[in-house]
C-alpha cells in the first residue's frame, strides 16, 4: 500500500498538466500513488494524462463521461479510491518543489498532527512568480514566519476563523482518517468547501506549518475565485456566510466547544457578508434587496450603527 495518495482533479487544464504531473512524479519521496480524475474535459487533457500513465505505474486514471461541475465532488471520489494513509490534493493548475512531500510528511510523527502544510508562492498564468502568499493583517502574517505546530482550536481562534490561511489545497497533506472523521468534504459548496474542511478538522488535532514556499499557486482567469468575482460581483471569500453557518452547524452537531470570542468573530463576519451583498445591490440600484440585506446585517450586529462598518469592510 502506498503511504501517500496524491489526488489530481482536472478539468480542461491540458496546458498545465505536464508541469503539474512532472512536479509530482519527480518528488524525492516516492512511496505514493497518483490518482488523476478528469472531469469530462473538452480539451486534450486525456491524451496528456494517458502519455504519463503509460510511463509510470503509480498513476491511476478515473475519467468522467459527464462533467460534475464541482471540483469537490472530484475530491470526494478520489479520496474514496485512495489507498494511502495521507492525502495530498494536487490541483491541476498548480505545481511544486520536488521535496514537498519529504518536508511535510515528518510532521505526522506526532500522532496528534492531522494536517501539514507549507507556504505558497503565487504565480501568474505563465507560471512566473508574483509574490509569496499574504494574509489580511500583520498579526496573522506573524503566525506564519517560521515553522510552527499549532493546536487546531487555537489556530481557528487566531487565524482560521478570520480567513482561509490554508488557501491552496496543493500546499496541504492531511490524514485520510481525519477526512473520514469529519464526514468528508461538503460537495454542496462549489467554493470554500476546502476551508470548511480545514475548520472542521482543526477541532480534532494539531496543524503543522512549514515556512518554506514549496507550492506554487497559479492565478488565472479560469480559477474558481476569478469566475465567482466576474460572474456575480458579490463574492467575498472571507465573509462567506454559507460556509460560516455550516461550520457552526458542524460544531453543534459534534458538541465541540469553541471560545465565545471565536463565535463572535464568526457572527460579525457573517454580517459583513450581508453588507457586502447589500452594497452590490445598491450599486445595481436594487434598493429593496439592499434594504432587506441591511436589516439582516443589523440583526446580526444588534445595532444599526454597525451597518456602515459592515459595508465598509465589504
Amino acid at each position: 500500500m502506498p503511504l501517500v495518495s496524491v489526488i489530481l482533479p482536472n478539468y480542461n487544464y491540458a496546458r498545465y498538466l505536464p508541469l503539474r504531473i512532472e512536479s509530482i512524479l519527480n518528488q524525492t519521496f516516492t512511496d505514493f500513488e497518483l490518482i488523476i480524475l478528469d472531469d469530462a474535459s473538452s480539451d486534450n487533457s486525456l491524451e496528456v494524462i494517458e502519455q504519463y500513465k503509460n510511463r509510470d505505474q503509480r498513476i491511476r486514471l478515473i475519467a468522467n463521461t459527464v462533467n460534475s461541475g464541482n471540483t469537490f465532488i472530484q475530491w470526494q471520489k478520489g479520496i474514496t479510491e485512495a489507498k494511502g494513509t495521507y492525502i495530498w490534493i494536487a490541483e491541476a493548475d498548480d505545481f511544486c518543489e520536488p521535496d514537498l512531500i519529504e518536508n511535510l510528511l515528518p510532521a505526522f510523527d506526532d500522532t496528534e498532527t492531522i494536517i501539514s502544510f507549507c507556504q505558497s508562492k503565487i504565480t501568474n498564468s505563465k507560471g512566473d512568480t508574483i509574490k509569496k502568499w499574504g494574509y489580511t493583517n500583520a498579526e496573522i502574517t506573524n503566525l506564519f514566519t517560521k515553522n510552527q505546530l499549532f493546536n487546531g482550536k487555537q489556530l481557528i481562534a487566531k487565524a482560521l476563523v478570520h480567513e482561509n490561511v490554508l488557501p491552496n489545497a496543493s500546499a496541504v497533506i492531511f490524514r485520510k482518517s481525519i477526512y473520514e472523521k469529519v464526514g468528508g468534504v461538503d460537495v454542496v459548496l462549489k467554493s470554500n468547501a476546502d476551508w470548511l474542511f480545514w475548520l472542521s478538522a482543526a477541532c480534532y488535532g494539531k496543524i503543522s506549518f512549514y515556512s518554506e514556499a514549496l507550492n506554487y499557486f497559479r492565478r488565472h482567469d479560469q480559477s474558481v475565485i476569478a469566475k465567482n468575482n466576474s460572474n456575480t460581483g458579490e463574492y467575498h471569500e472571507r465573509y462567506d456566510q454559507t460556509l460560516r453557518n455550516k461550520f457552526i452547524a458542524f460544531i453543534r452537531s459534534k458538541n465541540i466547544a469553541l471560545d465565545k470570542n471565536t463565535l463572535k468573530i464568526n457572527k460579525t463576519l457573517i454580517a459583513y457578508d450581508e453588507g457586502n451583498k447589500a452594497l452590490f445591490h445598491l450599486r445595481k440600484k436594487q434598493f429593496f434587496k439592499a434594504f432587506v440585506l441591511l436589516i439582516k446585517t443589523s440583526c446580526y450586529l444588534k445595532s444599526m450603527g454597525f451597518i456602515k462598518k459592515a459595508m465598509s469592510n465589504a
